[in-house]
């Protein structure tokens, strides 16, 4: 049992197993995100957040919106070299509006995996 327990938690520094995000600390740990970026890449990063909907998610949702705007924010600087961040979270009744917005290089030209957030985004919510 210690041993899963060790190993669950290389899992989840190596961000192979995903932690669960409480509804109610999604906000906290977003903001958490935008002043990690600030701090490691140095990328002026702003967070906003409008509304009182996150608090009424489910775990699966909450976890899953924070890891769509992590790998967002990380593939922004990484890979489009962007040097401002904007992520939002936006909800107004059942509307919730999650948007990671940058100056970085546009992807068009290479793959940067546009299939698999719409994927995400559909699991989340089905149209």
């Amino acid at each position: 049992m210690v041993q899963d327990a060790i190993a669950n938690t290389r899992q989840i520094a190596r961000g192979l197993l995903l932690a669960a995000i409480a509804p109610a600390e999604l906000v906290a740990e977003l903001e958490e995100l935008a002043d990690r970026l600030n701090r490691e890449h140095r990328a002026g990063c702003q967070f906003l957040y409008r509304g009182d909907g996150a608090s009424r998610l489910d775990v699966a949702t909450a976890s899953h919106l924070f890891y769509v705007a992590q790998e967002a924010a990380r593939n922004s600087v990484r890979h489009a070299h962007s040097t401002r961040l904007d992520i939002k979270l936006i909800t107004d009744g059942p509307i919730l509006d999650l948007s990671v917005v940058d100056n970085g290089r546009d992807c068009r030209r290479r793959r940067c995996g546009l299939r698999e957030w719409a994927c995400e985004s559909w699991l989340i919510a089905p149209s």
